[in-house]
């Protein structure tokens, strides 16, 4: 993925492009479940509402979806197109399982 998007990440670091951000974030074998598990426990924390998901802005204009929707395609056009194509199946993290330290997709 190659992209013009820059940006911080959550402790103030910038990063020129997503592809930094993703390699300075690699696990020893080069995988990401650290940063993976790091979002699973952040999301975790929150409460499980709008106003939660959106760190206390429980109401957003049709302007702050529109905006939105625009910054996922343009940050996921390549896995959304090969989606589309079949070529690549997309996955959402799923709800912890009782008694399992995992998370189910």
């Amino acid at each position: 993925m190659t992209s013009d998007i820059k940006g911080r990440d959550g402790e103030g670091r910038e990063f020129t492009s997503p592809d930094e951000l993703w390699q300075k974030e690699a696990d020893a074998d080069g995988g990401h479940n650290t940063w993976y598990h790091k979002a699973v426990a952040y999301w975790d924390s929150q409460e499980a509402s709008y106003n939660g998901v959106l760190g206390g802005y429980g109401y957003t204009s049709d302007l702050d979806v529109r905006d939105s929707r625009q910054l996922l395609l343009k940050a996921m056009r390549v896995q959304l197109e090969a989606a589309d194509k079949g070529q690549r199946q997309l996955t959402a993290l799923g709800h912890k399982q009782a008694g399992n330290h995992g998370y189910q997709t």
